[in-house]
Order: C-alpha cells, then sequence, then structure tokens
C-alpha cells in the first residue's frame, strides 16, 4: 500500500450526495483497495463512479463529468496544501 496523505473525507458508498445545475444527485465511489478513496494520491476514474438521480437512476454525461472534476481538484488541493 503506498504512503500517502489521506483525504479528510467522509465518503462512503452510500448517502453521498452533490449538486449539479440545481440537481441533486447521489453517488457512490469504488476504488479498488476500497481504503483508496481516502488517499490523496488515488486519481479517481470515471468507472470509479456511480452517479443516481433521484428516480434511482443510474446517470452519466454532465452530471458525472462535474463530479469527476470536483473530486480531481479536491485531491489536487489536498495533495497541494502542505507543500
Amino acid at each position: 500500500m503506498p504512503a500517502s496523505k489521506q483525504l479528510p473525507l467522509s465518503f462512503g458508498r452510500e448517502r453521498c450526495y452533490f449538486t449539479f445545475e440545481g440537481e441533486t444527485y447521489r453517488f457512490e465511489l469504488w476504488t479498488d483497495p476500497p481504503e483508496a478513496m481516502y488517499w490523496s494520491t488515488y486519481k479517481v476514474k470515471a468507472s470509479h463512479l456511480k452517479v443516481f438521480d433521484a428516480n434511482d437512476k443510474q446517470v452519466y454525461g454532465p452530471a458525472k463529468e462535474a463530479l469527476l472534476n470536483e473530486l480531481e481538484e479536491e485531491r489536487k488541493y489536498f495533495t497541494n496544501r502542505d507543500k
């Protein structure tokens, strides 16, 4: 397991939400290994994310891309803040 700083996040596979263009979406983050979701050095890929609308239907496209970009910006922030 690589030595890295952990992100101060409380992600899980359930009850994670974000808002995009006024709509609230639920998402799940599936990493391998599961604890990688807390590593600041782990780059989340689109295949690690599952995004669902209010009707629990999986969605793709702009909402998923926006979340992926937000997670990447947060990872960069926490990776670089202590340098």
